[in-house]
């Protein structure tokens, strides 16, 4: 499979680097299996990572080389080699200059920490390979989620990796997500070409994969869905019924029915029930009917597009974005109107054998996501199965009652999920230390919940005290509704892994529903916190303040060292101010120490790293507000400080040893004073003027220049000094060669339509095809 795209280096990790715009249509020869393989891998890498939805990783690498990895699949630079290019060159990303300077995004997902040799000495040989090169990937996606001022409410890896798992094309937070990259992974400012032209890409890329490899291959296998409001919702929509095909699940590499059986038939994505032609058809909940086709004779075929292959049908759209289709009814009199209210029961139509179908039966579909009829169809809408079980859409039953009944009135039931857990997964505690585990449970039964009637219960395990968690006084939580309920915990003396189980239970009664766990790992001595932004350890119960991107104070809340891990506290544990919008949570952390959220501790007031700012005053102590590549002002560490990343370093400076450093030669830069002695800031790089000319002096000719300037005489336009030419960074018109204009920090001249000879020679995101300048 060959692809004709316009090839754009990615700034991946450094802030500094500036937007980057098409300087080249390229050609990629990856064939389609070769690129089913690398989605399956990127799909599986993620999953590996707890995110279900590969589609939204795989979606950046799409963008970013069109799947391709080595310099032998895609004509850009050659960077170093590897045993996944049979020992040739990886791509290396050239925009940051020519390939003599090896400096560039490596492989398919373009990683960036500066230079390759920078790049490779950050994450090792790995990043060179398909599945090391995605993992690093991966890793940054999350943590650009949880920065991202377009996605609220994220400040953990989990609720990070949740939301990514949640989101569809064409959903609420689609736009936020690709805004999301466009920000944050390529360092686009909202305004200018670089937002404008990456956009679109990211939305195409999903698209184009979403299609190419199908919903079941991204989704086939997503994680268990609860059931909408209120437990089973769906009341049979024919008397007596005999199923003759239930909904297509894929399991593995085959298809399964919600009991993990064999099927007959594969990717069907409703249930058909047998019945005579004539059956009054009932609406298996209240809605709003959105689509009544009808005109296709009563005799169908298996050829028949009639209705789009459903013939004669009704769609019902129900609260909560779910919707359900009817389909081959008998033509005539009684089938409902588009646009009417619609009650659990109402008669809506009459079975039949119309459009595609090989003998008279009733289709009937359910689905989530959907707004209109368009959302019903499109990708994002998601196929659920009426029935619940361990290759179903989902473990519970949409059926009241459990399986296909008329009634409409639901059996009094209990049942519980939770859907959040402060600790969702293996923590760290020092003997005698006090845990709290926070669990949101969602009523997913048909009774409501009270203080008087219902409560959290102990089920089993380490932690048996307190026994019972009472609901606040006066609570009622309805089914469909959440409850968060804590427990105080004592971590054992004993090392080893103590775990404990709690569920829900009526007062006196059983327990009822799923559980929820508290898994706490004892071992030796408690172990001290590191912090690379307060730069020194933080000992075993000390606290810190912490402030975050969107939290509305200088400091929203406290964090306790507890074992080498961060823990949310109380406001009496560290005397301090929690605010009432702090999101309070375990902190990031790997292999016990901080990632993420250490950027944002401070030791007093002020915005934490990579915060958003005006001046100095407002970021935390030691950190300075600084521009960055794109323009943007944000809290930094100045030069000399120590820091993690390239990112955590003013300006165009990298961080070199664990220390900001001042810019090499060929490194990106906004001004002199970034680049190291003997260096100066030429077309927004870091070049050695020893022996050479500055731009605005006078020259005869261009061998004079420093590179990449070029004498004015031999420019577009004339003159005698040396000037930046086309393609190359600039601040003024003025700084540009001749005729050239500075268009969104690039020189160029040429405008849509207008000859060109080569791709610097036009405008911003234009590019030179055919001997014209081109969008």
């Amino acid at each position: 499979m060959t692809r004709r795209i316009a090839f754009v280096l990615a700034c991946v990790a450094i802030a500094s680097c500036a937007p980057a715009e098409d300087v080249a249509v390229l050609e990629s020869n990856v064939s389609a299996a070769v690129r089913r393989e690398r989605a399956t891998l990127i799909r599986d890498t993620a999953r590996a990572a707890g995110i279900t939805n590969g589609l939204l990783v795989a979606m950046l690498a799409e963008e970013e080389t069109y799947l391709s990895h080595c310099a032998s699949e895609f004509p850009a630079c050659p960077g170093p080699g590897t045993a996944d290019c049979g020992g040739r060159a990886v791509i290396s990303g050239g925009g940051d200059g020519p390939c003599s300077v090896n400096q560039g995004g490596l492989g398919m997902f373009q990683i960036d920490d500066g230079t390759e040799a920078q790049t490779v000495a950050a994450h090792g040989d790995r990043v060179l390979t398909l599945q090391g090169n995605t993992q690093v990937a991966i890793e940054r996606i999350i943590q650009k989620t949880i920065a991202s001022r377009y996605l609220d409410g994220i400040t953990t890896r989990q609720q990070a990796i949740d939301a990514i798992n949640a989101i569809r094309i064409d959903d609420a937070r689609w736009d936020p997500w690709i805004r999301t990259l466009v920000r944050y992974w390529n360092g686009c400012p909202e305004s200018g070409r670089c937002w404008g032209n990456r956009y679109p890409k990211y939305d195409t890329a999903a698209r184009t994969l979403y299609r190419e490899f199908g919903h079941d291959f991204w989704y086939g296998e997503e994680p268990m869905m609860p059931p909408p409001a209120g437990g089973g919702w769906l009341a049979s929509p024919i008397e007596g019924p005999r199923v003759t095909s239930y909904v297509s699940n894929r399991r593995g590499t085959g298809w399964a029915r919600y009991d993990c059986t064999a099927l007959t038939r594969a990717n069907h994505r409703g249930t058909d029930f047998g019945v005579a032609v004539g059956t009054p058809v009932h609406a298996a909940a209240a809605g709003t009917v959105i689509r009544s086709t009808t005109g296709c004779p009563a005799n169908g075929s298996m050829s028949s597009t009639c209705g789009g292959g459903f013939g004669n049908h009704v769609i019902i759209l129900h609260d909560g974005g779910f919707a359900t289709l009817y389909a081959h009814f008998s033509p005539g009199g009684g089938q409902v109107r588009n646009g009417a209210r619609v009650e659990c029961g109402d008669v809506i139509g009459n079975s039949g054998n119309s459009g595609r179908s090989s003998g008279p039966h009733l289709h009937f579909e359910v689905r989530a996501n959907v707004r209109d009829v368009s959302t019903y169809f499109a990708s994002s809408a998601t196929t659920l199965d009426p029935w619940g079980g361990m290759c179903s859409s989902q473990t519970e039953t949409l059926w009241i009652g459990g399986q296909p009944m008329r009634s409409c009135t639901a059996s009094e039931r209990d049942d519980a999920v939770v859907t959040r857990a402060t600790h969702s997964g293996e923590v760290r505690g020092s003997a005698g230390a006090r845990i709290t585990q926070t669990f949101t449970w969602r009523n997913t039964g048909t009774t409501t919940w009270t203080s008087e009637g219902y409560v959290m219960r102990h089920a089993g395990g380490a932690f048996g005290t307190p026994r019972e968690v009472m609901l606040p006084a006066g609570t009622m939580v309805e089914p469909g509704r959440t409850i968060e309920l804590r427990v105080d915990v004592t971590v054992p003396e004993a090392e080893g892994l103590h775990t404990g189980r709690w569920r829900m239970a009526r007062v006196g009664g059983s327990h009822f529903g799923r559980e929820g766990t508290l898994a706490v790992r004892v071992s030796g001595a408690p172990r001290a916190c590191n912090s690379s932004t307060l730069r020194r350890t933080v000992p075993d119960g000390e606290c810190v303040q912490v402030s975050y991107p969107g939290c509305g104070a200088s400091s929203c809340a406290w964090y306790r060292c507890s074992d080498g891990s961060w823990l949310c506290t109380e406001e009496t544990d560290c005397m301090g101010e929690m605010h009432e919008n702090a999101s309070c949570g375990e902190m990031p952390s790997n292999d016990g120490g901080v990632s993420m959220g250490d950027a944002g501790m401070c030791t007093g007031g002020g915005q934490p790293l990579n915060s958003m700012c005006e001046t100095t005053d407002d970021c935390c102590e030691g950190l300075e507000c600084g521009t960055s590549g794109d323009g943007t002002r944000e809290c930094c560490h100045p030069r000399e400080d120590r820091c993690a990343r390239h990112s955590d370093c003013c300006g165009s400076m990298l961080c070199v040893a664990g220390h900001c450093a001042c810019a090499p030669v060929n490194q990106l830069c906004l001004n002199d004073s970034e680049c190291c002695d003997g260096l100066a800031c030429i077309a927004g790089a870091c070049r050695d003027v020893s022996s050479c000319t500055r731009e605005a002096e006078s020259c005869g000719s261009r061998s004079e220049c420093c590179y990449p300037l070029q004498c004015g005489a031999e420019s577009v336009g004339g003159g005698n000094t040396c000037c930046i030419s086309g393609g190359n960074r600039c601040e003024l018109d003025d700084d540009c060669c001749g005729e050239m204009q500075c268009v969104s920090g690039r020189c160029a001249y040429r405008r849509e339509g207008e000859s060109c000879a080569n791709p610097l020679d036009c405008y911003g995101a234009l590019i030179c095809r055919d001997g014209t300048c081109q969008f």
